[in-house]
């Protein structure tokens, strides 16, 4: 039981690490569309918007089974 406890928390740490990198760049991406908003395709910039909401969504989903 708490072998799969920690394998499971293992494995939120590693989702977690890496949507903290996706949201990183993407929190980069906003002065850049802010300064120059020709400069960055909206459309992809709302896709990777809902992305990560979608994961941010099922990270809390999974991080709460715990």
């Amino acid at each position: 039981m708490v072998q799969q406890i920690e394998v499971s928390l293992l494995g939120i740490g590693k989702e977690c690490a890496s949507l903290l990198e996706k949201t990183n760049k993407y929190l980069h991406h906003l002065p850049e569309l802010i300064d120059n908003p020709f400069a960055y395709d909206s459309h992809q910039f709302r896709t990777e918007h809902e992305v990560i909401e979608d994961e941010l969504t099922q990270f809390v989903k999974d991080f709460r089974k715990y």
